[in-house]
């Protein structure tokens, strides 16, 4: 029976929300672009910016991995899901090189020059059509790590076996030393000490998120029951960050601080997996969706099941800038007074279109009997 049809739609909801925040994230970080020094920095637009760039990303990708957690097993992991997996990157990567290519569609692809060139003067000056390379990059999308979440996902799930056999080996008590011993090194430490001594990689959140949804699942804690206290705690901490971002971009602006990435890294300081109030922030969410009663709806199941499909295709290296600014126009927004509504709608039009073309590419590959 098919994963969706088992599931209560609260977390398929989710699911959805999930991926809204994270596209939310991915408009606001590759669409919205201030020249360096510009007469629009710390304008409000480039605080609206800052808030919505980072944080709703990282909070999404808490919600997957404590959804993720929640329901796979040593079962649900097995080779065949795993390779499903592989091959939906690879298939939807290598559709979308092969038509930016012989389209000759303008992108800025993940070359480090072009890079450089968007970050110093935009898309307009470093943009130039698909190219060879960029074809090449698009048939090896786990090597050269076209989508980290998805990379990461893979890896984690060769873990799952070994990860459920010792949940189920320990106890309770022994549970959550263990949850606090992962949360320490993964959040705390990192905070304080970065590269210097131990930063984490990203399959340590995942597992970290899977001893945590596992717990959830296993012993339902009290303290997360209480739905209204879920959500009223989410809030507050994205307030907390928000108001620290923007506290920090002020006060670190008029400090002599060797390098601008210096200000960058101290303003930007909850905004990764390894920040300990985006985890909890996503953790609350997570509790909250859990208790929230959806009645099953097999049209917010349908949409639900295209989430991944939706990052795979909008945050595809090619993609990417090319659709916030060749297509949306994201440019003509910068100082625009309508940016949050535009933003807002922008993002509910990218995850209908990739929605739309991901049961597209569903259905084909079902009459092709191919792994869909």
């Amino acid at each position: 029976m098919p994963e969706t049809k088992t599931r209560d739609s609260n977390f398929e909801l989710l699911r959805i929300f999930a991926m809204f925040i994270i596209i939310l994230h991915h408009f606001a970080q590759h669409g919205i672009f201030f020249p360096p020094e510009s007469a629009s920095q710390f304008s409000f637009n480039f605080f609206v910016k800052e808030i919505l760039w980072g944080t709703p990303g990282a909070i999404g990708n808490w919600l997957f991995i404590f959804i993720s957690g929640f329901f796979i097993s040593e079962k649900s992991a097995s080779k065949e899901k795993i390779f499903r997996l592989w091959f939906q990157i690879f298939s939807t990567s290598v559709i979308i090189g092969l038509v930016f290519y012989f389209a000759k569609i303008p992108t800025i692809g993940s070359t480090h020059t072009a890079l450089t060139e968007y970050s110093e003067h935009g898309f307009a000056a470093a943009a130039r059509p698909a190219g060879l390379k960029d074809l090449v990059f698009s048939f090896m999308p786990c090597y050269f790590g076209n989508n980290w979440f998805a990379n990461t996902y893979l890896v984690f799930l060769l873990f799952v076996p070994i990860l459920d056999k010792a949940v189920r080996a320990m106890n309770e008590s022994e549970h959550k030393k263990a949850i606090f011993v992962m949360i320490a090194l993964g959040t705390i430490v990192p905070l304080g000490l970065r590269e210097r001594f131990f930063y984490p990689s990203a399959v340590f959140a995942f597992i970290a998120g899977f001893f945590i949804a596992k717990y959830i699942r296993l012993y339902d804690p009290i303290f997360f029951k209480n739905t209204k206290r879920n959500a009223t705690c989410a809030a507050g901490l994205f307030i907390f960050i928000a108001v620290y971002k923007i506290f920090a971009r002020k006060v670190f602006a008029i400090i002599p601080f060797p390098s601008h990435s210096d200000i960058e890294n101290l303003a930007r300081i909850f905004d990764s997996n390894n920040s300990l109030p985006v985890m909890l922030c996503g953790l609350f969410l997570f509790s909250a969706f859990k208790d929230f009663k959806v009645p099953h709806n097999p049209f917010i199941n349908s949409i639900a099941a295209t989430t991944f499909g939706v990052y795979l295709i909008h945050e595809n290296p090619l993609v990417k800038y090319w659709l916030y600014h060749a297509v949306l126009k994201s440019d003509s927004f910068v100082d625009s007074p309508f940016l949050i509504p535009y933003l807002f709608a922008g993002s509910i039009a990218i995850f209908a279109a990739c929605s739309v073309i991901e049961l597209l590419r569903k259905s084909i590959f079902k009459i092709m009997k191919l792994a869909a």
